[in-house]
């Protein structure tokens, strides 16, 4: 409205020839020239009036997305109800995005959503887990042997009886067991 009122607003006329010429039309345009700019000014304090109370809702909003936004990270991260461990990790996960990630500290006081914090947070813990663990692990024997083409498999060996009484005098140690493993070499 301020626009289209500024682009009717005629432009201002040489006041002193017009006076010269026509008393009459002087004091008629200077009255509807002084009323114009009283509109002008009244729509610029409205339009002012309207952008501060814009700024102040907007606030408003933002005071409630960030309590919001707050309560979500206490309640998926309960360590952080206590306001010490909270601040401590707050400043580990800044330390972590500016240094590692490389973020400017001013991208890292944009954030404003719980889940990019959350996602700050994991990537901090995992790589502090990463230097962690590296002891290098032996590789398993594979649990099955590959065959070679036209081998015949091997065959399970069957336990003859002095097997079976040898295997019992190593467990018992008992002279009537070794007596058995001679009785069943004869």
């Amino acid at each position: 409205m301020l626009q289209q009122q500024q682009a009717s607003q005629p432009q201002e006329p040489d006041w002193d020839q017009l006076y010269e010429a026509d008393p009459l039309e002087w004091m008629k345009q200077k009255e509807n020239f002084r009323s114009q700019k009283e509109k002008n000014l009244e729509l610029q304090q409205e339009q002012f009036r309207m952008r501060q109370q814009q700024e102040y809702e907007e606030q408003q909003q933002m005071k409630t997305h960030l309590s919001q936004q707050h309560q979500t990270l206490i309640n998926a991260i309960p360590e952080w109800q206590d306001q010490k461990v909270m601040q401590q990790e707050k400043s580990q996960i800044r330390d972590y995005a500016v240094n590692t990630l490389g973020y400017s500290a001013e991208e890292i006081s944009q954030v404003y959503d719980s889940r990019a914090v959350q996602a700050l947070r994991h990537g901090m813990i995992a790589s502090g887990l990463k230097g962690k663990g590296k002891v290098k692990l032996k590789p398993i024997a594979p649990a099955i042997r590959s065959v070679s083409p036209g081998s015949a498999p091997e065959q399970p060996r069957k336990q003859t009886s002095v097997h079976k009484a040898k295997i019992r005098l190593a467990k018992t140690g008992k002279m009537s067991d070794a007596e058995a493993v001679f009785k069943q070499l004869l």
